[in-house]
């Protein structure tokens, strides 16, 4: 049953694709998106098996988040954008200007990462904590070998 769930979710993200029309935001379709986060979510129940007021918090925070990760992704796609856009027409300081704004996108993506993980500790336990970091891995890396199966 997962395997057909994730089949029609990698079907959905390549039919998305095929079109070939330039998307808003980077990622898959928000609607495909949201199905992906509601399997992840599923599948995250029951790897942690928790407490239902311990599950609230912690998929709280975790929404909190991947809402912050998206709006940091977001922002960094429009500033390559704007790099892209901006390479012909820009000296090297300004090129260089854009490329550090990125980067420091970047560090702020990964900190948001640290923070979240560390904000666990008042709800989790050490043992919890490292089944969401492998878990995260794991789906992210099973998601992609599923999509990339797909194409061939």
């Amino acid at each position: 049953m997962k395997k057909i769930f994730l089949a029609l979710i990698i079907l959905a993200i390549a039919s998305e694709y095929s079109f070939g029309q330039k998307r808003e935001s980077f990622g898959p379709p928000k609607n495909v998106q949201k199905k992906i986060e509601e399997l992840e979510r599923i599948k995250l129940m029951e790897v942690l098996d928790l407490k239902e007021d311990v599950m609230l918090r912690f998929f709280s925070r975790r929404k909190n988040f991947i809402d912050k990760f998206h709006q940091l992704e977001e922002e960094k796609e429009n500033k390559i954008d704007e790099l892209q856009k901006a390479i012909d027409n820009e000296d090297d300081q300004a090129l260089k200007k854009r490329i550090d704004e990125i980067n420091s996108l970047d560090e702020n993506i990964i900190k948001n990462r640290i923070e979240f993980f560390n904000s666990l500790n008042d709800i989790l336990n050490e043992q919890q904590i490292a089944k969401v970091v492998v878990f995260d891995r794991n789906f992210r890396r099973e998601l992609r070998d599923m999509i990339l199966k797909h194409r061939r």
